[in-house]
């Protein structure tokens, strides 16, 4: 690609996108996944490295809602979840509707996460020009940028947080371009 980071951070998140590129490929051939499930999936797997956890909890609860960028809802985002502090399992992702609605789908136990705090990143891969990703393209193969702003997309930057709580009310993300 050709692009110069000139910090940790930048070379941290180059690196999470290129395996996740990698694991994208793979993809094409093994499920009917989005290149967005994929990167997900693999940056999880990359933060959940080494995390002592053998299984999920049996503890996991709905947990979904709406993300809006600017205040539209934002279509073929993907949603991950990070769990921090003391909050068990590997923690889960979920791609956004025609309405901007997702749900957190679990890494082990299906649809839901345990309750507890999160750390999330909201990212959605475009054309350098902003058009989506032609079907049948593999990001990898191309020149794409992030259409949702570091602050959100980024895992070493993100500021959003979430609470899965027991009774699974509804997580609304509301973004800001700038």
């Amino acid at each position: 690609m050709g692009l110069v980071c000139d910090s940790e951070s930048c070379l941290n998140t180059r690196v999470t996108h290129l395996l996740s590129f990698a694991f994208a490929e793979l993809a094409t051939v093994v499920s009917r996944w989005t290149i967005c499930d994929w990167a997900a999936a693999s940056l999880l797997c990359i933060v959940g490295l080494g995390c002592g956890e053998t299984g999920a909890s049996n503890t996991v609860v709905p947990a979904g809602g709406t993300v809006t960028l600017d205040g539209q809802p934002l279509v073929g985002a993907n949603v991950t979840f990070m769990p921090v502090e003391t909050t068990p399992g590997q923690g889960g992702t979920g791609t956004t509707d025609t309405a901007g609605k997702y749900e957190v789908t679990h890494f082990r136990a299906g649809k839901g996460a345990e309750p507890g705090a999160y750390r999330v990143v909201i990212s959605k891969l475009v054309m350098q020009d902003g058009s989506p990703i032609p079907a049948g393209q593999s990001a990898a193969e191309l020149l794409t940028k992030d259409a949702v702003p570091r602050e959100y997309s980024d895992y070493n930057a993100t500021t959003l947080k979430a609470t899965v709580e027991a009774g699974g009310k509804p997580i609304d993300f509301a973004l800001k371009s700038r």
